[in-house]
């Protein structure tokens, strides 16, 4: 394989993981289930998980 030849597993590996990439100051947040771990990225906080209806954490805010 050439040099600038480049195999999408070798680019996915360049990449951060999307869920965790948020920007400081971006509307959407990070939240996680600390029960069944569903996670997702959004703009309002979903208050419970739809998963199983559990509390969920803003992974934004240290726990400190």
């Amino acid at each position: 394989m050439a040099t600038d030849e480049r195999s999408e597993a070798d680019d996915a590996e360049d990449r951060p993981d999307p869920l965790w990439d948020v920007e400081a100051g971006a509307p959407e947040r990070v939240y996680e289930c600390l029960h069944c771990g569903w996670t997702a990225r959004l703009a309002d906080n979903p208050t419970t998980c739809p998963e199983c209806d559990r509390t969920v954490r803003n992974c934004s805010m240290p726990i400190e």
